[in-house]
């Protein structure tokens, strides 16, 4: 996923900062899988970035994160918790290998 192509996060680099930005305000951006894969994205585009010496989360609107969107998916809500917890925990596992400073 190119870091153009972001549709429920921003992601921009200004003075060594790269910025996630959450950006579904009007979910008061609740947490998607599309979102979580989306952050690891990010993540690894600034690992990658060597000018990048600390990432900034943020969220669009007045909320930062009312937590998981339960109506994303079938609806119901099932089974995406269990799904975003295990896997969206190894990807920003992974994604920051890098010392946090440089």
């Amino acid at each position: 996923m190119s870091e153009e192509h972001y549709e429920q996060i921003t992601y921009a680099v200004a003075d060594r900062v790269a910025t996630v930005t959450l950006n579904r305000p009007e979910a008061r951006n609740g947490y998607t899988r599309q979102m979580a894969d989306e952050i690891a994205s990010a993540l690894r585009a600034a690992d990658g970035d060597h000018a990048v010496r600390v990432v900034v989360p943020t969220g669009a609107g007045k909320d930062f994160c009312v937590g998981a969107d339960l109506a994303a998916g079938d609806g119901k809500g099932q089974g995406f918790t269990q799904k975003v917890d295990d896997e969206t925990a190894a990807q920003v596992a992974t994604a920051r290998r890098t010392p946090p400073v440089r």
